[in-house]
Formats: C-alpha cells, structure tokens, sequence
C-alpha cells in the first residue's frame, strides 16, 4: 500500500491545508524579500537624485554668473572706449589751451566723440 493509501481523509485534508499555508507562506517571505529590495534599491538612488537636484541648481546658477560675467565684461570694454575717446578729447583741448594752434587735432577729436556718440548712446 502506499503512503496515500494509508492516510485517513481528515489527514489528507489536513496535508492538503498544511500545504497550502506553507505555499502562502512561502510567497508571503518572497513578496516581503521583494519589498525589502525595493526600498533598498530606492535608499540607494536617494543621494543620487539629491545630488543631481544640486547639480542641476549650480548649473542653473553657473549659466546665470558666465551670463552676467559676459554683459559685464561687455560693459567694460564700452567704458575703456569711451574713456579712452575722452581723453584723447581732453588731450586736444590741453594741446589747444597750452598750444593756442591745435586746430586740427581737435576737429579730428571732435569727430571722433560725435562718432562715438552717435554709434554708442
């Protein structure tokens, strides 16, 4: 006889719940593992999305310095022109108040700040 055979129907019944709950159980262990490893998987990603977050504000903030630096440095090339047409102005001026004849270097400084002027403001 075998082993079937030899067990009543309450033990047959008994065996059959037994393995139920044991296969319930076992998918209970596999579920709760998968739980554990995604949460896992998620701590580990955490400092990255943080970090990229931070990345991404200093990029921002990056662009709008190299942005600014450009319209700065545009800004002074302006005033370094301007203050050099200025001088070469003030220049004639001296040259025609000390000289009394300098006629000519101030009509070309002349044209050139009615130049710049007219092209610049």
């Amino acid at each position: 006889m075998g082993l079937l055979e030899q067990l009543t129907p309450g033990q047959i019944v008994a065996l059959v719940v037994g393995l139920g709950l044991a296969f319930c159980g076992a998918i209970n262990t596999v579920g709760a593992a998968a739980e554990r490893i995604i949460k896992l998987r998620q701590a580990v990603k955490a400092p990255n999305a943080a970090q990229d977050e931070r990345l991404e504000k200093l990029e921002k903030r990056m662009d709008e310095a190299e942005w600014k630096l450009g319209r700065d440095y545009a800004a002074f090339q302006s005033l370094e022109e301007s203050t050099a047409v200025t001088q070469r102005a003030l220049l004639a001026l001296l040259g025609h108040g000390l000289h009394g004849n300098n006629v000519e270097a101030m009509t070309a400084s002349e044209i050139e700040l009615r130049t710049y002027l007219t092209n610049h403001h």
